[in-house]
């Protein structure tokens, strides 16, 4: 039997430990390090780890049609372990640090930023984010404790050298909440799409039938007025109401929000002019239609072509009319 030592980067890695399994002292503190360990085992604990061989998948394959599941490795054992080698199955190989620690290392440059496009780029991908995607969220008040706590919570580990979070254990993070059934054996979680997927004006207007009555005042959207400037109505927090939850997180969206109802207004008032015998209804469902084009031409002629630079053409190319075979859902890792 041949055993491989693990690349030298690995071991400059600092890792949070909360597995039991590993009795090292400086655990405690949040760090683990390859002098920490003393004594390191030739030999990996697999106890927990369900392995088959080759007559148990054809075993499998004839009864039922389908392969068994393997378990899952728990990447939290043998730490000291995994140091020194590599596993003979591949698994739990590389062990990487923490998603904060990477993206701390990787943007900490003191190169110049670029200034050939302002912050509205990244804005405009906020507020189409939010136009076509939001999951539901699990309750983050058990994740606290810096465990997955049985897929509940996704902790990102932090290392004490973190300049801004090193006073704390972890970013506590409670994942999205899944469909029934997914997730569970080889079955790939997915998550639930409260948003239509299309690029509808869904953030300014909201996803659902009742959405409207929250926002909409006959053919117009209900404002609010102050110091002579309209601006979208708030709530007793002094919020803005819009037709994503998400518009007052910072305010480069709440500005978005606020431009796209003073548009609507606009609109519908050249609309009504224009068109006196037209209700309230058809007025405010075409110019929804009008905005809803607006927005998806500042996306596919403004943004994404300054997003994707040369590789646009290649990448998206031109229109070329609606394809009722293309699935239009969100992909999981959006």
């Amino acid at each position: 039997m041949t055993w491989h030592r693990a690349p030298a980067t690995g071991l400059d890695w600092h890792i949070r430990v909360l597995c039991k399994g590993e009795s090292v002292r400086r655990a405690e503190l949040g760090i683990f390090e390859e002098k920490d360990c003393t004594f390191v085992s030739t030999h990996e604990d697999t106890t927990i780890r369900r392995t088959i061989s080759t007559s148990d998948v054809r075993v499998s394959n004839n009864a039922f049609g389908c392969s068994p599941a393997l378990t899952r490795p728990n990447c939290n054992k043998n730490l000291c372990y995994h140091l020194k080698f590599r596993t003979l199955d591949a698994s739990i190989n590389h062990l990487k640090p923490s998603s904060r620690e990477a993206s701390r290392l990787m943007l900490s440059s003191i190169a110049e930023i670029p200034t050939k496009w302002n912050a509205l780029l990244m804005q405009w991908g906020q507020f189409i984010a939010h136009d076509i995607s939001k999951t539901t969220m699990l309750n983050n008040q058990i994740c606290a404790s810096c465990l997955p706590e049985g897929g509940t919570c996704f902790p990102v580990m932090l290392s004490r050298l973190d300049p801004t979070f090193g006073r704390f254990l972890c970013l506590p993070v409670a994942r999205s909440s899944p469909v029934c059934g997914s997730g569970e054996d080889n079955n790939v979680r997915q998550q639930y799409n409260e948003n239509i997927a299309f690029i509808d004006a869904s953030m300014v207007y909201g996803s659902s039938h009742r959405d409207q009555f929250v926002f909409r005042q006959g053919a117009f959207m209900k404002t609010n007025v102050l110091r002579s400037r309209v601006f979208p109505p708030v709530d007793n927090n002094q919020n803005i109401i819009a037709g994503d939850d998400r518009a007052n997180i910072f305010v480069g969206l709440a500005a978005l929000h606020t431009l796209f109802v003073r548009e609507h207004n606009r609109i519908a008032l050249l609309l009504q002019k224009v068109n006196p015998h037209w209700d309230h209804d058809r007025i405010y469902l075409e110019t929804r239609r009008i905005v809803g084009a607006v927005i998806q031409k500042i996306t596919y002629e403004d943004y994404l072509p300054r997003l994707f630079g040369k590789k646009f053409d290649e990448l998206i190319g031109k229109y070329k009319g609606y394809n009722p075979k293309v699935d239009p859902s969100i992909f999981v890792s959006f």
